[in-house]
């Protein structure tokens, strides 16, 4: 609010008004926030015979948009996600009779929920894929909450010994890029990592086991054995569990699915939609 052409007919009136009434230029900097110079030239226009009122509903360049023209930019933005804020205003200015700023633009985004932000990664999947799991949704739709207490499942995670794999953001000003607490350090092979794996349900959770990080078939089915069958008996002594099974390609080998099915009568196997 430092330049004159920053201040609204509300913040000029203040100014004219405490000087009017004989208050100094330091307990007007004081009051409003203002600097000198800006009090000053202010004052000095009043005084030389007013200035023209530039409030931004008579100003003739850029205008704020109005519902119209927000669900427009809504349209514009779907229709290609990727673009640049200076190809979206290009676009919307587009047979208009006056233009937008870039700075209007990314206001009304913002205004409207949109951001810059990352896609999300998600799995790839086909028309067989869909298919499949639309299949096991309604296979399953029907199953109450006490059908799902009976569900256990595993799984793995790699973590990283030195530093946490994903993008990390923090708050920082462009000139600290260097300081030591906006910094991470970095190795050759990013510093090693290791694998846990885990089975859980609903109201049990195993302890976590170190396994290799390439799991392969053998220390999967070992894994089964050592693991998951007592921890299924435990839960479930009575062979009413089911473990649920992802489809991770150590999961389903020959051997594990041989292992899995010579212990039906201790608890059953849920595949997922593949």
């Amino acid at each position: 609010m430092g330049k004159t052409y920053d201040l609204d007919a509300f913040d000029r009136g203040q100014i004219e008004g405490a000087r009017r009434m004989d208050h100094s230029i330091s307990e007007i900097v004081r009051e409003l926030g203002l600097s000198r110079s800006t009090l000053a030239r202010v004052y000095r226009k009043y005084t030389d015979g007013g200035e023209k009122t530039r409030d931004r509903a008579n100003c003739k360049g850029h205008l704020a948009l109005n519902e119209r023209g927000v669900r427009w930019l809504i349209h514009i933005v779907r229709s290609q996600r990727s673009q640049t804020l200076a190809q979206i205003t290009t676009q919307l200015d587009q047979g208009a009779s006056r233009t937008t700023s870039k700075q209007t633009i990314q206001r009304s985004l913002h205004g409207v929920c949109f951001g810059s932000r990352r896609l999300a990664r998600v799995p790839l999947l086909n028309t067989h894929h869909r298919a499949a799991r639309l299949d096991w949704a309604r296979e399953h739709r029907e199953w109450t909450l006490e059908d799902w207490e009976q569900v256990a499942w595993s799984d793995e995670s790699r973590l990283g010994l030195l530093h946490f794999d994903g993008r990390l953001r923090i708050w920082r000003q462009a000139h600290e890029a260097m300081d030591n607490a906006c910094q991470v350090g970095t190795v050759q092979g990013h510093g090693g990592s290791i694998m846990v794996w885990c089975v859980s349900s609903w109201q049990f959770s195993a302890s976590l086991v170190l396994v290799p990080t390439s799991l392969n078939p053998i220390w999967f089915v070992e894994l089964l054995g050592d693991h998951l069958h007592p921890f299924t008996l435990y839960c479930h002594p009575h062979g009413n569990g089911v473990f649920q099974e992802d489809n991770y390609t150590s999961h389903m080998s020959l051997l594990a699915t041989a292992w899995l099915d010579e212990r039906c009568s201790d608890f059953s196997v849920m595949n997922l939609a593949k």
